[in-house]
């Protein structure tokens, strides 16, 4: 069996490669405990804006060509056309932390 990615991209460029990271597995397994923990939100998430920052997008491909999307912004998350909540954006924030060291000092505090 093949072995999962999961790549963590910051969502703030509109016309520039957004900045990604990947984590290691004791994160990658924290996230996905966490995510399955999520509480279900009735109806569609809010949109999350235009320019400037809209969110963390987190990916998972696995080897037979799976690929699982989440989008945290403000507090939701969007997953396979359904809302989450993530209160206080406790998930969002952690994944910001973790790819301080992929990010500018700027890009940083604007998702922070």
């Amino acid at each position: 069996m093949f072995s999962a990615m999961l790549t963590i991209t910051a969502m703030i460029y509109s016309g520039l490669p957004n900045p990604s990271w990947t984590v290691d597995r004791a994160r990658e397994k924290q996230l996905l405990a966490a995510i399955e923990a999520l509480e279900p939100r009735p109806g569609p998430c809010p949109d999350s804006g235009g320019l400037g920052y809209s969110g963390i997008q987190v990916s998972r491909k696995t080897g037979d060509g799976e690929k699982q999307r989440w989008l945290f912004h403000g507090g939701f998350v969007t997953a396979d056309g359904k809302c989450y909540l993530d209160p206080e954006r406790r998930i969002e924030k952690w994944l910001v932390e973790t790819g301080k060291a992929h990010l500018s000092k700027d890009e940083f505090e604007e998702m922070h």
